[in-house]
């Protein structure tokens, strides 16, 4: 998968072989120690204002064997390739950190703007960036379609 351009599920099938045979020697070094986990995306629909609000849930796997101390995403809301609205989550803290091996609860994010016309053309898309230093040093992790359900 890595030779092929496709990090996300390198990083994946390194993890599931690294809870199956821990001793085993994996080829893969994570560089952001980190499975981001899509689990929906949506349009919420508000027929009373006559809005529709994008919006993402996903979670987030720690595959280092060190804590994860902090953690932030933003996430980046887009017209086809346009800006349209960004919001930032905090997602492990200092406090709280992240074990190895352990999962997030659910992350939802939703556009702080709502899209005023619902029946508008939804090509809509959302960018995951992921920060795990202070201050916030932003890299982008996914980049994926907002579905209308």
């Amino acid at each position: 998968y890595e030779s092929n351009g496709d990090k996300i599920s390198a990083k994946y099938y390194n993890y599931i072989a690294k809870k199956l045979k821990p001793d085993n020697e994996v080829p893969i070094k994570t560089d952001k120690n980190i499975l981001l986990n899509i689990l929906s995306t949506k349009f919420y629909e508000d027929m009373s204002r006559n809005v529709v609000i994008p919006g993402i849930t996903f979670k987030i796997t720690n595959l280092s064997k060190k804590d994860i101390p902090y953690l932030n995403t933003k996430i980046v809301f887009l017209n086809e390739t346009e800006f349209f609205s960004e919001t930032v989550i905090p997602v492990i803290s200092e406090n709280n950190p992240l074990t190895p091996g352990s999962v997030t609860a659910s992350v939802q994010a939703f556009s702080p703007d709502p899209i005023v016309d619902i029946f508008e053309n939804y090509n809509y898309r959302a960018q995951i960036y992921v920060s795990q230093k202070k201050p916030d040093e932003w890299h982008l992790y996914r980049n994926t379609d907002i579905r209308l359900d």
